[in-house]
């Protein structure tokens, strides 16, 4: 290994180790409780420095970034599975309107109002949903099952959104780019319950569907 990366990784094991001590910066005077006795003369950036070195030489600094690369490269794949959600039973619809109404006035440079506090603004009023959003888990074979009829049914016009499941074993069995509802933000906010569930435009809404394979 390099001398200047070596120096690198002793240097990001000592800001990890700075940010692990910074709390004792702050420690509280609470006087003198027996006996003194002389403290001989502690380096902490000798210390830890030399702490650093010894875990990049026995190649432990290695071992412990591989792990954690290899965490980080599990979780991009399966994310954590989105909480709250059962199998839909039952087929059920409804409608999502994303309005917005204006906190504010809008102005511009000259302080000319452009769109005034109170209005009602509806993105899809002026702009079109061209793929059908759908909502599954991945690890029901059932489900798999399904949403490939459906890439099928809308001629591949679909945005496919994993609630639970392996990103990149979708995207091979589906053939299709595949997503993750992320803390389930988008469930939420579309009021899904239980899956599958499709979200396709209809004029300036959304109907939502949770569907029963």
């Amino acid at each position: 290994m390099g001398v200047t990366k070596t120096m690198k990784i002793i240097q990001a094991i000592l800001i990890s180790l700075c940010v692990f001590f910074a709390p004792l910066i702050w420690a509280k005077n609470i006087g003198v409780i027996g006996e003194v006795y002389p403290i001989a003369e502690f380096d902490l950036l000798v210390w830890m420095t030399s702490k650093a070195k010894a875990l990049v030489d026995s190649g432990q600094w290695q071992k412990i970034m591989s792990q954690r690369l290899a965490e980080m490269k599990h979780y991009a794949e399966r994310p954590s599975p989105v909480e709250g959600l059962s199998a839909t039973t039952q087929r059920r619809s409804w409608f999502y309107e994303p309005s917005l109404v204006m906190p504010k006035n809008a102005s511009d440079s000259s302080g000319h109002v452009l769109i005034a506090v109170g209005t009602k603004l509806n993105p899809l009023d002026k702009i079109k949903l061209d793929n059908v959003l759908i909502f599954y888990d991945g690890d029901n074979p059932g489900q798999t099952d399904w949403v490939k009829q459906e890439i099928i049914a809308f001629k591949g016009q679909v945005k496919l959104i994993l609630v639970n499941g392996s990103v990149p074993d979708q995207q091979q069995k589906t053939g299709e780019r595949v997503y993750f509802d992320q803390a389930g933000a988008f469930v939420k906010r579309f009021g899904i319950q239980h899956i599958p569930a499709m979200v396709i435009q209809e004029g300036n809404q959304l109907k939502v569907t949770e569907i029963k394979p």
